[in-house]
């Protein structure tokens, strides 16, 4: 079996089934299975015409989307080796690899283009729709792939020297899709939201390839403060998860549990919970809990790092599973796991099939099967080292297994510390216990060499904001641990994170340089300063050490559109307060940033989409009412359409934008539309005027005949979330009526279209039908809903559909609307005149 033949199965078996989800700009994108197969189909043709050839490398430098998956798909099609790279890697790494790999190709993300090397082929991810418009299925020749062929070539981290390049065949990979599929019941009816890059082998193995075996839907997390939303929206199934995120998550539920003063209910239901054998109950039990996180959970994998087995605990007793398990990249992600049918609170799980799984004299944990790689990538002596005369991998992690089969990890090998007594020191038990402190939120230990030949056990701490005593709090952990094991000494980060993979594991030697380099231990609480420039460093990848308060964001640290969502994001999240996009500017300094911060004002809870417009309630109300809405209409006005050809050419949601001349100009366009479209047609109207605010029943039932919403016109939060709305009803299948001059007048001549209108020709990816509307300002005044005349003639032209594309530029998009709307103005001007004249002639 290769991989590729999990594409072309679901595709035959269940075509029309969701297959993949994601929000992406202002809209939500959705691909059927079907679909998945003919895009990457049109991709691999267009690698053809790149000249990608079978066993060429191609570099994927990108966040998660379905495009991604399009482009590994279509790579794996035409026989080529994907190289993923995460998007944190540094720019020397990135060149690194691409000069290694002779790579002719990069799919990368607009904003990292800094990263790559002069005269690469760069292809942005975001525009590939547009690159493969033309590409035709028909043009792709098969390429035959066989199990030995090389799938992909995926670097390790590198937490020390240069990273290794490990070769992972199609059998390595199709071998442990399989083996993890009969393991983990997924079945056609999960949701799986994915949150770990897919440059990292767990995330491809566990949450894309397993899932799309089993045709199950995966969505994709496009923010990180998304992340309950989605959860609600699709009603999460499964997740994929590294310890850290269950740990920061369990301690969001605790402090919401705390906030509501729950706390000793919660103790007592989870005493109680653990007397229950059934998961089912367990959520039921905590039925409250669950309903902020969709409802639906009931399975989190977990890997990539130790898991504590109190943070384990912890989420059984609320019903969710933890499925822990362990492997490494040059296993394919997988070896070891636990089931629904043999799981062990603490261990990693048994031997996944085919997986043949021994401990050495020395504790070392080796692995063989057909899931052990080939090698890494022109380094014959590192592949020596891993891989014995056997073909066995040896891991480099110390392990005991029961006699049952459960594996636990005891630490890596090479991170063993000798103590004084000569006692081997893991320092994984360490952490386990520094980490069940409620201030640590979490820890490294570490040995520090002596003279002696033994090392002292040193522990950094990573701790919840405010002043604590670290020598108590050692003291705490110490208290339950063997004496050989004892905290000799300490210090406190400095920094809001430990540096970390791409797994999230804490980066040891990185950590070990930086206690050499402080030397003395400390307790001081790191500064704010110090904090922000973690963040920015997290969200840039640019190494904290270089960070100054004078740097410009957008110049020096390359922040662009999307890097300011997600350290918007970001800041949310850490400091717990509302920063404006509008607030970083293209000359904010990263000093500027954190004076915003300081003053800015607690996070508010995210309005909910207007689902009730939307519901079959008031669609039916909406049928039933809109004609007797209209028969009263038609008293005020006498409507006349031009243009109707152009509505014929309408086969899905638009975007109409028409000129403003009063309050009634929605009513009026929709009473010239066909009855096909007048249900499905939603109003885009200024979140400040009166019908949201100022007329009560009258007011709701005008939004619901008119499907009428709410646009934020002031902050920049909120307008991004008006887009958002707007984008929602696109997805439901709605046209949207916007006005692009935002405001009415009763002049003449057409105001200046927002450059806003721009942005939402390009970027909601449906085409904009132009509207010029007149004589409406008879009916009513600009700013008022004052009737101040009956029976008045209104006149409607549309244009024809026109479609942008979301590489074209806001401005001249924005001028080009401005100039349709402004002929159709012509045009009626100049037949009102023509028609004038004949009816002049005739008299």
């Amino acid at each position: 079996m290769v991989l590729t033949d999990i594409l072309t199965r679901t595709a035959e078996n269940m075509p029309d089934r969701r297959a993949m989800a994601m929000p992406i700009g202002f809209r939500t994108k959705v691909f059927t299975y079907g679909e998945m197969f003919s895009h990457a189909r049109r991709v691999a043709t267009f690698l053809k015409q790149q000249g990608i050839e079978k066993g060429d490398p191609v570099v994927l430098l990108a966040p998660n989307s379905p495009y991604l998956v399009h482009i590994m798909w279509a790579v794996w099609l035409r026989g080529a080796i994907i190289v993923p790279l995460n998007i944190q890697s540094t720019g020397d790494i990135i060149k690194g690899v691409i000069e290694q790999t002779k790579a002719k190709l990069v799919f990368t993300h607009k904003g990292f283009h800094h990263l790559l090397p002069d005269g690469m082929t760069i292809k942005d991810i975001e525009y590939l729709e547009e690159e493969t418009v033309n590409c035709l299925e028909a043009d792709l020749n098969e390429i035959s792939v066989h199990e030995d062929d090389l799938a992909q070539i995926m670097y390790t981290s590198g937490t020390t020297g240069n990273p290794k390049g490990v070769m992972l065949t199609h059998g390595n990979m199709a071998t442990t899709v399989c083996a993890v599929t009969r393991q983990v019941d997924i079945t056609e009816d999960d949701r799986i939201l994915s949150i770990l890059p897919l440059s990292h082998v767990y995330e491809q193995i566990v949450g894309f390839l397993a899932p799309y075996h089993q045709g199950a839907l995966i969505v994709y997390l496009h923010r990180p403060s998304a992340l309950v939303t989605l959860m609600q929206e699709y009603e999460i199934t499964k997740m994929i998860a590294v310890p850290e995120f269950l740990s920061l998550l369990m301690r969001k539920i605790e402090h919401a549990i705390e906030d509501k003063g729950k706390t000793k209910l919660v103790a007592t239901l989870s005493t109680l919970a653990q007397k229950i054998p059934s998961m089912t109950l367990r959520r039921l039990l905590f039925s409250s809990v669950h309903r902020e996180f969709g409802g639906a959970l009931e399975v989190v994998a977990s890997g990539g790092a130790p898991l504590d087995p109190l943070l384990e605990e912890k989420w059984k007793t609320f019903g969710v599973t933890i499925l822990q398990g362990y492997g490494l990249t040059e296993v394919a992600g997988v070896a070891t796991m636990n089931t629904f049918r043999e799981q062990q609170t603490g261990a990693v799980g048994i031997a996944i099939p085919d997986v043949t799984l021994t401990i050495a004299d020395d504790g070392e944990i080796l692995l063989a099967g057909p899931s052990v790689f080939k090698g890494y990538y022109h380094n014959e002596e590192a592949t020596r080292e891993a891989l014995d005369e056997n073909g066995a991998f040896h891991t480099g992690d110390i392990g005991e297994v029961d006699d049952r089969g459960f594996l636990y990890i005891k630490g890596r090998k090479k991170y063993m510390i000798l103590s004084a007594g000569g006692q081997n020191v893991y320092p994984e038990d360490v952490e386990t216990a520094l980490n069940q402190q409620p201030e640590v939120i979490d820890s490294c230990v570490i040995g520090i060499m002596k003279e002696e030949g033994h090392a002292d056990i040193h522990a950094v701490l990573l701790l919840e904001e405010g002043n604590h005593d670290l020598e108590a709090i050692v003291g705490k952990a110490n208290e339950g641990l063997a004496s050989f094991q004892a905290i000799n000494s300490w210090s406190q980060w400095t920094e809001n994170d430990f540096p970390r993979t791409s797994s999230r594991k804490i980066k040891r030697e990185e950590v070990k340089k930086w206690v050499a380099a402080n030397k003395t231990t400390t307790d001081e609480a790191s500064g704010s300063s110090s904090k922000l420039h973690a963040l920015l460093s997290g969200v840039t990848g640019i190494s904290t050490n270089t960070i100054t308060d004078d740097m410009v964001l957008v110049r020096d640290l390359h922040i662009d559109s999307l890097l300011r969502v997600e350290l918007v994001t970001r800041i949310e999240s850490e400091y717990r307060v509302a920063v404006e996009e509008s607030d970083i500017t293209d000359t904010t300094t990263v000093a500027e940033l954190e004076q915003a911060i300081e003053s800015a004002g607690p996070v508010q809870p995210r309005k909910g989409m207007p689902k009730w417009l939307i519901s079959s309630g008031a669609y039916v109300t909406r049928i039933v009412l809109q004609p007797l809405f209209f028969l009263i209409a038609s008293l005020l006005m006498r409507v006349t359409v031009d243009g109707k050809e152009h509505l014929q050419k309408i086969k899905g949601p638009v975007l109409f934008m028409p000129n403003h001349k009063s309050v009634i100009d929605s009513v009026a366009l929709t009473m010239a539309l066909p009855w096909r479209l007048k249900p499905n047609v939603a109003h885009a109207a200024g979140e400040d005027i009166g019908l949201f605010h100022s007329y009560g029943v009258f007011g709701t039932l005008a939004q619901l005949v008119m499907t009428a919403f709410p646009l934020p016109r002031k902050s920049a939060s909120d307008i991004s979330f008006g887009l958002e709305q707007m984008g929602w009803f696109l997805d439901q299948g709605y046209s949207v009526v916007v006005f692009p001059e935002g405001d009415t007048t009763a002049r003449d001549e057409l105001l200046a279209f927002k450059r806003g209108s721009g942005l939402m020709a390009t970027q909601m990816n449906v085409p904009v039908v132009p509207v010029f509307i007149e004589g409406t300002q008879n009916v009513t005044p600009p700013h008022d809903f004052q009737i101040k005349g009956f029976w008045e003639d209104v006149h409607i032209r549309f244009g024809a559909p026109i479609t942008f594309s979301n590489k074209d530029s806001i401005d001249r998009v924005t001028e080009e609307l401005y100039r349709e709307v402004l002929a159709l103005k012509r045009e009626h001007k100049i037949e009102h005149k023509w028609n004038t004249e004949i009816a002049e002639a005739t008299k």
